[in-house]
């Protein structure tokens, strides 16, 4: 399946009118790229990572307001929003089809944060990025993301018994998707390319080694097999789960020795345990 757009020729047209957008507005005191349009390694599946430094004295009222902001260049089919510390992301979804993360800035604070990427500026009024420090390996440390994956796989670990109870099958398949892109491919990216921890889950498997992907794709067709009937063979969706589980227990291991990180044996264990009595699945 091939999508029309192959090409960044939208995402650069966004930024552009962007831009002028920004200029004219002058609570809006710079402009600049980071991601994949900073590094010059967008493709037609990348998002455009806008930051603005907004007056700090305006920046409430510009947040407020980001929607029919963002609405003045395209419109907006889907918005969500994050905060950061003082900081706002806006990622909106535009008519045309392109994908816009928008993070504003109050402008007293652009030169606290350790950038992963040097900033592609578009305008700088008053200077406020000559101050930026930028270091990948710091930014982009995986060690936040690590505990998070650890911490969430060990919350969620009694979902495959809990669907299977409900006979809720679909629900399980896609429990087991979610373990591989949730929870694995960040864990392999660790030990790797620890710099790629961080992204979610919908953007990660690309930056695996060709093994690791090989790995990855076999196992999710595993999984497919295993519940390709209605209701599936019980013994194949086990074969497929212990797969799965090992491959995750294994990755974990590996990605917290590599960054001197405990993944308790305990916790393992009564996972492992877990399974074995609950769902007769072994895993080694």
């Amino acid at each position: 399946m091939q999508p029309k757009t192959t090409d960044t020729s939208l995402l650069e047209s966004l930024q552009v009118d962007l831009e002028r957008h920004a200029r004219r507005d002058e609570r809006v005191r710079a402009a600049w790229l980071e991601g994949s349009f900073a590094l010059g390694t967008a493709d037609a599946g990348s998002d455009l990572d806008l930051h603005l430094a907004v007056r700090d004295d305006a920046f409430d009222a510009f947040c407020d307001a980001a929607r029919t902001w963002i609405d003045g260049v395209r419109r907006p089919v889907g918005l969500t929003s994050l905060t950061f510390g003082r900081r706002r992301l806006f990622a909106a979804s535009l008519e045309d089809g392109t994908r816009l993360d928008l993070l504003v800035e109050p402008a007293s604070v652009v030169a606290e944060p350790v950038r992963p990427v040097e900033p592609r500026i578009l305008f700088d009024h008053d200077a406020l990025l000559e101050g930026v420090t930028v270091d990948p390996a710091t930014a982009l440390s995986p060690l936040p993301r690590l505990r998070e994956i650890l911490n969430t796989f060990a919350f969620g670990y009694t979902f495959p018994a809990r669907l299977a109870a409900r006979e809720e099958w679909g629900s399980l398949h896609l429990n087991a998707l979610l373990v591989v892109y949730q929870f694995l491919v960040p864990a392999l990216l660790a030990v790797r390319h620890p710099e790629h921890t961080f992204r979610p889950q919908l953007h990660n498997e690309r930056f695996l080694d060709p093994d690791q992907r090989a790995a990855v794709d076999a196992l999710v067709v595993e999984l497919a097999r295993a519940f390709s009937e209605s209701p599936p063979a019980p013994e194949a969706v086990r074969r497929a789960y212990a797969r799965l589980e090992t491959a995750t227990f294994e990755a974990f291991a590996a990605a917290a020795a590599a960054h001197d990180l405990d993944w308790p044996a305990v916790t393992q264990e009564t996972i492992r345990r877990f399974l074995r009595d609950e769902l007769a699945i072994e895993v080694g």
